[in-house]
């Protein structure tokens, strides 16, 4: 059975809230069929909360499973990838826990750093300020009244349409 760790959609309209599971790749998304719950991630959430089980993330992903391109992302962030990469290696315990600290704290002034949306919101607002309060250039100059009347005199003229008569 192909293991996949991957989201689940569990919240309501337009508040969503995600459950990371371990689940069989042929189910759907949204089946309720699932191994095991592995935690939660809130998106909406600023900065982005994510609760999981570390020990059984780990179990999974040594058993094999495989984590869809958002899980996965979620945890190298975490710093999970990047412990189950060194256990391969063959590194020590000491070694991973290190790494992944030095990992996490890289990361922790990362996810300070990002904009809320209010934020984005606001500097858009000023960008959008900024560029009408530039003066405009004049239109490009529009092309003689003459030129134009060339123009329509080198069309061909309409043939009127001719009404078939059927005869009787």
């Amino acid at each position: 059975m192909p293991l996949t760790l991957r989201l689940r959609r569990i919240g309501r309209r337009k508040k969503p809230v995600f459950s990371i599971v371990a689940t069989d790749s042929r189910n759907a998304r949204d089946s309720g069929r699932y191994v095991e719950d592995l935690g939660r991630y809130y998106p909406l959430r600023q900065p982005t909360e994510v609760a999981l089980e570390e020990d059984r993330v780990m179990h999974w992903l040594e058993e094999g499973a495989q984590p869809s391109d958002t899980v996965r992302s979620i945890l190298s962030k975490r710093g999970y990838m990047l412990a189950m990469h060194l256990k391969r290696q063959g590194k020590s315990e000491e070694e991973i826990q290190e790494a992944v600290e030095e990992h996490r704290e890289e990361r922790a002034g990362e996810e300070e750093m990002g904009i809320t949306a209010a934020e984005r919101r606001r500097r858009a607002l000023e960008e959008e300020r900024r560029r009408s309060a530039k003066p405009r250039r004049s239109a490009p100059a529009r092309p003689s009244k003459r030129r134009n009347a060339r123009r329509k005199r080198r069309r061909p003229p309409k043939k009127p349409r001719q009404r078939l008569m059927r005869k009787m």
